[in-house]
């Protein structure tokens, strides 16, 4: 028969415990996007090492030493690749810059396998920069004169996003997502330039703003279901480009009082969002974005008239006045 001391003996030590309910408390604070994944991991590793410091950080001058190494030697590759470019046969114009893509992206999965987490945010930015190598072999690949319109800058965009979804199904970090962003922002436009033919008529621009606009939503949903890390960052981006997409009416035979309308009814929306989503990065662009469009409209029907102030004045007083009862009503609850 199993004594006390046997009994007490089988279950979880109080030091257990206590790194059970860090762990737990640790997941909700990544999912609220109030910590990195990278964080996350570096304190993972703490814990379960039982409290004991891993392996040693490298310091901010060896950071510094790498990033400087690094942009040095870029910079003097991409010097020499220029100046004798136009004595290059094409098949050297697209292998220096592929070889360059995968170099990189071996470096960064390399450094990307480290438990250092600063060396491991060094191996997002080599990804990063792979992307951007190839970017300009997929440019030298399709050239332009080889296909009809601008499908060429489609298809560039089109493989570029596949390239960077790759690194960022290895890697999710802030690095992979913006290289994933930016090529697929051009996959999108260049597929819309493509479809209305060069922007043939006046209006046409209006077909870029709304994939621009639902892929920011779309970006949004994809950090708020973990399929983009961190997600306050796929916030930032996502409500950033749907900010954007009404800037594209201006000059356009649309009325621009309906784009500056539509513009500060989106701004109004992220700060709702933002509320619902618990996400202090849409709080932040959707503010921006309501006092660049508020600043516009009050330009555009007041002028430089002392009424254009004072609006600004009585709105930004009626915005604190809405955060500090926000801010009141939220302790009283919380007491």
């Amino acid at each position: 028969m199993a004594t006390t001391t046997d009994r007490v003996s089988t279950g979880p030590t109080p030091a257990e415990v206590e790194t059970s309910d860090i762990l737990r408390h640790l997941n909700q604070w990544l999912e609220n996007g109030l910590i990195t994944p990278e964080t996350a991991a570096v304190i993972r590793e703490f814990e379960r090492a039982g409290g004991e410091a891993g392996p040693r950080k490298i310091t901010p001058i060896v950071q510094a030493l790498l990033y400087m190494g690094t942009a040095l030697t870029l910079a003097a590759l991409g010097t020499i690749y220029w100046r004798l470019y136009g004595d290059l046969p094409r098949v050297a114009r697209v292998s220096i810059p592929a070889l360059l893509a995968a170099v990189l992206a071996a470096a960064g999965w390399f450094t990307a396998r480290r438990t250092d987490a600063d060396v491991r945010r060094f191996g997002g930015v080599l990804w990063l920069l792979s992307t951007g190598a190839f970017a300009g072999f997929l440019s030298e690949l399709i050239m332009p004169d080889e296909l009809a319109g601008n499908w060429s800058l489609f298809l560039v965009g089109t493989a570029l996003a596949l390239w960077a979804g790759v690194l960022v199904v290895l890697s999710s970090q802030a690095t992979t997502q913006l290289g994933l962003f930016g090529s697929t922002v051009v996959a999108v436009a260049s597929l819309a330039f493509a479809l209305t033919d060069g922007f043939a008529n006046e209006g046409d621009i209006a077909w870029v703003a709304l994939p621009l606009g639902l892929l920011g939503v779309g970006w949004i949903f994809a950090g708020r279901t973990k399929v983009l890390r961190p997600a306050a960052l796929a916030d930032v981006l996502g409500g950033a480009l749907i900010l954007y997409a009404p800037t594209l009416l201006f000059g356009t035979n649309i009325d621009e009082g309906v784009a500056l309308l539509l513009g500060s009814v989106i701004a109004g929306g992220l700060l709702g969002a933002s509320a619902w989503l618990r996400s202090p990065a849409l709080i932040a662009v959707g503010a921006v974005g309501l006092y660049a469009y508020s600043f516009r409209a009050i330009w555009v029907y007041f002028g430089d008239t002392i009424g254009m102030p004072v609006v600004l004045l009585i709105g930004g007083l009626l915005l604190l006045a809405f955060a500090f009862g926000a801010i009141r009503l939220g302790g009283r609850r919380a007491s």
